[in-house]
């Protein structure tokens, strides 16, 4: 339906019919946008916990008594906190800038996952998934905003299709590593949490010490 309703925008004069031969590659430059590599790197690492959380969350909402029609709770939580940050501090980052904004999220998301790793009863359980909810809300359009920021405006899809690789690479790396470290082990899951939280730990490093290489925005 959205297709159906979009209207072509590039000038008739550059327009040509489809062949074969365009999907062809010709160079790793047409498929990343190397001005958006530093935001992609820090989504990678900040999403990374996203695939975690959500492959172990109905396990260990069993091991902490929620089941039944309580089970899903966590996601309730999380997607709450989610929605109401991102209505009333959606554009935080366009008055205290992008970076500031994504370590504010980061230190939120590790301290969401501190209470994961060790939380003992569902209250601590869905506190940790409400936090959760916070960063990412603010983590993830900030994200996007500042790799639109820093593509050029010619190849600003060429630049979000970069950081969205980036983002499933690290939701699939995550949950490939909770599998692996959880096993099916109620004792293994703090470690799922503890290891997320060094991933977003490292993201934030990078980014301190990446925020001055960054290149200029770029205007339309």
């Amino acid at each position: 339906i959205v297709q159906g309703t979009m209207t072509e925008t590039l000038p008739a004069a550059q327009r040509q019919r489809f062949r074969w031969r365009l999907l062809r590659i010709e160079s790793w430059g047409e498929v990343f946008e190397p001005r958006v590599l530093i935001p992609a790197a820090a989504t990678l690492l900040f999403l990374l916990p996203f695939g975690a959380i959500f492959t172990v969350v109905p396990d260990q909402s069993r091991v902490l008594g929620l089941t039944g029609e309580s089970k899903g709770l966590f996601y309730i939580c999380y997607t709450g906190a989610s929605l109401v940050v991102r209505l009333l501090a959606g554009r935080a980052s366009d008055r205290y800038g992008r970076v500031p904004v994504l370590l504010g999220s980061s230190v939120v998301i590790i301290s969401s996952l501190l209470l994961l790793a060790f939380a003992q009863s569902a209250l601590v359980f869905l506190a940790g998934a409400v936090l959760f909810g916070l960063g990412t809300g603010l983590n993830s359009p900030t994200i996007y905003a500042w790799t639109v920021d820093l593509s050029h405006p010619a190849r600003r899809g060429r630049a979000v299709s970069t950081m969205y690789m980036a983002l499933e690479a690290g939701i699939g790396i995550g949950a490939l590593m909770a599998g692996w470290v959880f096993a099916n082990e109620p004792a293994r899951l703090p470690f799922v949490h503890l290891a997320s939280a060094g991933s977003v730990l490292l993201g934030l490093v990078f980014l301190l010490l990446m925020r001055h290489r960054t290149p200029a925005p770029l205007a339309d």
